[in-house]
């Protein structure tokens, strides 16, 4: 497993294209199952 703090403004789709993720839903679906209910990810991954 890889821990990697986020800087201020960095989406989930930041962070795809840095680890070069074929699926970006993969990483939302791992933190969605390995975080607490109040820190889940919903709808989009990109943030503007």
């Amino acid at each position: 497993m890889i821990t990697y703090y986020t800087q201020s403004g960095e989406s989930l789709a930041d962070l795809c294209n840095e680890m070069q993720l074929e699926n970006p839903e993969y990483l939302r679906e791992y933190h969605n199952q390995n975080c607490l209910l109040s820190e889940r990810f919903e709808g989009d991954l990109a943030q503007e």
